[in-house]
């Protein structure tokens, strides 16, 4: 009965010490856990130091009040654990403490806490050999996919971007997806890399032209089949503005095409094709990539 009221303790100090985010409680007291995150099965592995010699030891994992384990541990001659805890079977998406006090009672030495992460669903394509996951796959599948996006074209990796700061991002055929956790709310975590702007300097102003759709924010035109398609496919948050006015260009193919370039991508006219294929975009992922070695 002594060392149910004892855990029943624990577990409440232990329920206020989670409502915090993921981090060493007790990192004063010599306890951590590597890593602090990880999908379920993750190898944790608990370290003490700074604990009594030779001296064994009670390691306690819980989930608040729902599930606790009670691990024997014993410090070294040297006053150091290690225990290595097997996540399988835990909850995912959810926080867990890890304990340590002296084995048969006594005051709890240190804490610290951990996270299993929520499984990530993930797309893989054999036509590239890479795959979306989690939170771009997200954003890929809601916004255009296959037919707007591109194949991928590389893992996530980190990237210095315009402003200087690093960002997870991910390569396509036609876009940059971007990871931004400084944003204030959930919807604009994922951002759209500006490849047009990367790929051609915005032009001077025009003038308005009635037989075409004027954009007064960056002062230019727009033709009516390149503004149907900019409307149905995602508007301003999927392209941005547009930066210049269309005019003909060689593509990769050598071919001459009338383009306009956006913010974030190229539209380019393609008669030779029947609808809906008659627009397409440019491919920038692929020049950029290029141009970056990978």
């Amino acid at each position: 009965m002594k060392e149910r009221i004892q855990r029943l303790v624990l577990a409440t100090v232990l329920v206020v010490a989670t409502l915090s985010a993921p981090a060493a409680v007790g990192a004063a007291a010599g306890v951590s856990v590597a890593p602090q995150t990880g999908a379920p099965g993750t190898q944790f592995v608990v370290s003490g130091a700074g604990l009594t010699p030779n001296a064994r030891y009670s390691l306690l994992v819980e989930r608040g009040m729902a599930f606790g384990q009670t691990f024997d541990v014993t410090a070294d001659a040297a006053g150091v654990f290690r225990f290595t805890l097997d996540s399988t079977g835990y909850v995912e998406g959810t926080n867990y403490s890890a304990t340590i006090f002296p084995k048969g009672g006594g005051s709890t030495v240190g804490a610290t806490r951990f996270a299993v992460q929520a499984s990530q669903p993930e797309r893989c394509f054999v036509e590239t050999a890479f795959c979306v996951r989690g939170r771009f796959l997200a954003y890929w599948e809601a916004h255009g996919g296959l037919a707007i996006n591109g194949f991928p074209l590389s893992e996530e990796f980190g990237e210095v971007l315009g402003d200087g700061q690093p960002y997870v991002v991910q390569y396509f055929e036609r876009t940059r997806l971007e990871y931004h956790p400084e944003a204030t709310d959930t919807q604009s975590e994922v951002l759209i890399g500006q490849f047009g702007r990367r790929i051609r300097p915005a032009e001077p102003a025009g003038k308005p032209d009635p037989t075409m759709v004027w954009f007064t924010e960056t002062q230019h035109n727009v033709p009516n089949d390149f503004y149907g398609y900019w409307s149905a496919h995602g508007g301003l948050g999927q392209f941005g503005y547009p930066i210049g006015e269309p005019f003909m260009q060689q593509l990769e193919n050598g071919k001459l095409y009338q383009v306009q370039y956006f913010e974030r991508a190229r539209f380019e006219a393609h008669p030779e094709n029947p609808p809906p294929y008659d627009i397409l975009l440019g491919q920038f992922g692929r020049i950029i990539l290029g141009q970056m070695g990978r």
